[in-house]
C-alpha cells in the first residue's frame, strides 16, 4: 500500500508539473500574441482612421470642416483609449500570472524558464537587438531592397576588379616567397604551423563532425539526430574520456557552450569555446553593437578591472547584466578594498553581445579553473583557450579577462601562462587592445572568410557604400550600368595593361570610396595574426567525373597551395571581401586542410 501511495504521489506531482509547464507556455504565447499581434493591429487601425479623416469641402466651409475633423479625431482617440484599456489590463494579468508560474517552476521543480526559447527574457533581448539593428540601418531604409542589392553588386564588381589588378602580383609574391623559404628558419616555421594545427583540433572538436556533414552534403540525417557533443569532442581530439574535466553544451543567450580538458601530453588545461551552433549563439552574434569600456588600475592595490561607459542603447540592454564595472571579480561582494586612486590603462570598444557572453562564461568557468589549478597535479600547468567563429571571439575575450583578472590559483605571470588560439574568430575588440594581447592571442583567418571581417563598423561602411552608389545612380545612371555590365572572371592571371586602362575610372571610384568613406570604427583580430591564403596552382586538364563528395573535396584542396602570411597591419581585415567563398571559407575543415598542407609559403604583410 505504501508503494502504491508513493506511486500515486509521484503521478500527482508529475501531472501538476506538466500542467504548470503547459499553462506557463500558454501564458507566454498569449502574452506574445497580445503584444506582437493584437496591440499593433489595434494601434495601426486607429492611427489609420485618425490620419485619414476627411470632410468634403464643397458641402461645408473651411472652418466648420476643420472643426468636424478635430471632433472626429478626438472621438477616435477616445475610442482608441477605451479599446486599449482592457488590453492593458489583460496584459498586466498575463504578466503577473506568468511571473508567478515562473517562480513556481523554479522553486518547486528546479526549472529555469529563462532557458526556454520563448521565455520573456529571451523575447525582450531579441526585441532590444532588433531596435539596435533598426537604428543601424536607419540611414538606408528609404532605399528599396532591390536597389540596395544592385548597388552592393556594383561594389562587388569593382572590388573584384581591384583584386584582379592587384592579383597580377600574386604569382610574383609566390615566387619570391618560394625563393625566401630556403633562407628562413624552416624548423621555426614548421613548429608554428604544427602549433596552429594542433589547437585547431580542440577548437573544432567542440562541433565534432557536424561541420563536416554540412560541407560534404552527405549524412545530413546526422544533423537532425541528437548530437552527443561529449562523445564527438573526445573522438575528434582523441583525448581520453577521463581528461574531459567539465563540459556545458546547451548554449543559451549570453551563455556560450564550452568544455575544459586536461592535455596530459603538454601539461596544460585547455578551455574550448564552441562557435555558433544554435539560435542562442546566433542571437549573440547579431548583438553587434559596440560597448565602450576602459581598463582601470588601482594605484595602491595594483588590481585591474573593466569600467563600462553606457549610451542609451547599451544601457538599456546590458547594464543590468554586467553592472558598471568588474570590480566584483577581484573581491567578495561588500569588500571595500578599492579606493578612488586609479589610472586608465587603455580604453576602446568591444562587440557588446560577445563581451556580455564572455563575462557570463568567466563567472561560471573561473571557479572551476580555480579548483583545477589548486590541485597539486596541475599547479604548474598552463591555460590554453581555443575556439572557432563565435568560439574564437570568446577565446580572445576570455584570455583578455584572465589577464585583467588573473586566476589566483595559477602560478606565474599570466602573460606567460595563458595562450589563446582563434580560428576564423569574430572580431571582438578595437585596435586599442591589440598590444595588450600580443604574444598571448594568435588569430588565424582563411581566405575570404567573412566572419573575422564583420563588425558594426564594417556594416556602417556598407551603408555608406549603398548611399554612394545611390548618388552615382542619380547623377550618372549609365556609369552604374557600365559597372554592372563588366565581365570580371574569377581568375587573376589573364588581365592585360590595356584592360586596366579601360576600367581606370571604376578603379578610381573604388579607391576613393575606400579612402574617404570607409572610416567607421571597426573591431579587429587580436594578437599575432596569420592569414592562410589559398594560392591557385596552374590549371591542369583533369576532372573527376562520378566521384563522391570526399574525392571532390580532396581535389578542391589539391587545386591550391597555401601561403601563411603574418599580418602586421591589422587594417588588412577591415574590409568584407565579396566572393563566392566568403561563407565557404569559414568552415573549420578548410583551416585544418590549409595548415596540414605540405606546400606552405611564408611572408609578412
Amino acid at each position: 500500500m505504501d508503494k502504491i501511495g508513493e506511486n500515486m504521489n509521484q503521478l500527482g506531482t508529475g501531472i501538476k508539473k506538466g500542467w504548470t509547464e503547459n499553462y506557463y507556455r500558454f501564458l507566454t504565447v498569449a502574452n506574445l500574441a497580445l503584444n506582437k499581434v493584437a496591440r499593433p493591429i489595434t494601434d495601426g487601425a486607429f492611427n489609420f482612421i485618425e490620419n485619414n479623416i476627411t470632410v468634403e469641402e464643397e458641402k461645408v466651409d473651411t472652418n466648420m470642416g476643420e472643426s468636424i475633423k478635430k471632433t472626429l479625431k478626438q472621438g477616435v482617440i477616445k475610442s482608441h483609449q477605451l479599446f486599449v484599456t482592457p488590453l492593458d489590463y489583460l496584459g498586466g494579468v498575463l504578466r503577473t500570472s506568468e511571473n508567478e508560474l515562473a517562480e513556481t517552476l523554479k522553486k518547486e521543480y528546479g526549472i529555469d524558464t529563462n532557458q526556454w526559447v520563448f521565455s520573456r527574457e529571451n523575447l525582450e533581448m531579441l526585441e532590444k537587438i532588433n531596435l539596435l539593428a533598426d537604428a543601424t540601418f536607419q540611414e538606408v531604409r528609404h532605399i528599396s531592397h532591390f536597389k540596395s542589392m544592385r548597388y552592393l553588386t556594383a561594389w562587388t564588381i569593382i572590388q573584384k576588379l581591384d583584386r584582379k589588378v592587384r592579383g597580377r602580383q600574386a604569382e610574383l609574391e609566390k615566387a619570391q616567397a618560394d625563393e625566401l623559404r630556403d633562407g628562413l628558419n624552416v624548423a621555426t616555421l614548421k613548429i608554428a604551423q604544427a602549433e596552429l594545427m594542433y589547437y585547431a583540433l580542440f577548437a573544432h572538436g567542440t562541433y565534432g563532425d557536424v561541420m563536416n556533414y554540412v560541407y560534404s552534403g552527405r549524412n545530413y540525417n546526422k544533423l537532425l539526430a541528437f548530437v552527443d557533443y561529449t562523445k564527438e569532442f573526445i573522438a575528434y581530439t582523441k583525448i581520453l574520456a577521463e581528461d574531459l574535466l567539465y563540459s556545458f553544451w546547451d548554449a543559451t543567450p549570453y551563455r556560450p557552450a564550452y568544455c575544459i580538458a586536461h592535455n596530459r601530453y603538454r601539461r596544460e588545461i585547455v578551455l574550448c569555446m564552441r562557435g555558433s551552433n544554435n539560435w542562442a549563439d546566433f542571437a549573440t552574434d547579431l548583438d553587434f553593437h559596440y560597448l565602450k569600456f576602459k581598463i582601470m588600475k588601482e594605484n595602491d592595490t595594483k588590481e585591474m578591472y573593466l569600467k563600462f561607459e553606457f549610451d542609451e542603447h547599451t544601457q538599456l540592454v546590458y547594464k543590468d547584466r554586467i553592472g558598471e564595472n568588474t570590480k566584483y571579480f577581484n573581491f567578495q561582494e561588500g569588500n571595500e578594498a578599492f579606493n578612488h586612486h586609479e589610472n586608465t590603462l587603455e580604453s576602446g570598444f568591444a562587440h557588446a553581445g560577445m563581451l556580455v557572453s564572455a563575462i557570463s562564461a568567466f563567472k561560471e568557468i573561473t571557479p572551476k579553473l580555480e579548483e583545477i589549478f589548486s590541485r597539486p597535479e596541475y599547479e604548474d600547468f598552463d591555460l590554453v583557450i581555443a575556439g572557432h567563429s563565435l568560439g574564437g571571439g570568446m577565446a580572445t575575450l576570455m584570455a583578455f579577462l584572465y589577464l585583467v583578472h588573473p586566476l589566483k590559483a595559477m602560478k606565474g605571470d599570466p602573460k606567460e601562462k595563458i595562450r589563446a588560439y582563434s580560428y576564423g574568430g569574430a572580431s571582438v575588440l578595437s585596435k586599442d587592445f591589440d598590444l595588450y594581447l600580443k604574444h598571448v592571442v594568435t588569430s588565424v583567418v582563411f581566405g575570404n572568410d567573412i566572419v573575422p571581417r564583420l563588425s558594426y563598423g564594417s556594416i556602417k561602411d556598407l551603408c555608406k557604400i549603398i548611399l554612394t552608389f545611390e548618388q552615382v545612380d542619380l547623377e550618372e545612371p549609365q556609369f552604374l550600368k557600365n559597372i554592372l555590365n563588366l565581365d570580371i572572371g574569377e581568375e587573376f592571371n589573364d588581365i592585360k595593361d590595356e584592360d586596366i586602362a579601360q576600367v581606370q575610372r571604376e578603379l578610381d571610384l573604388y579607391q576613393k570610396i575606400k579612402r574617404e568613406l570607409m572610416d567607421s570604427v571597426k573591431l579587429y583580430q587580436m594578437g599575432n595574426t596569420y592569414y592562410l591564403e589559398p594560392v591557385r596552382k596552374p590549371k591542369k586538364n583533369e576532372a573527376t567525373k562520378g566521384g563522391d563528395a570526399d574525392a571532390d573535396k580532396q581535389k578542391a584542396s589539391q587545386d591550391y597551395d597555401f601561403m601563411i602570411c603574418e599580418i602586421k597591419n591589422k587594417d588588412f581585415f577591415e574590409e568584407i571581401i565579396f566572393s563566392r567563398e566568403l561563407v565557404k571559407h569559414h568552415f573549420p575543415h578548410l583551416y585544418e586542410e590549409g595548415l596540414q598542407s605540405e606546400k606552405v609559403y611564408y611572408k609578412i604583410r
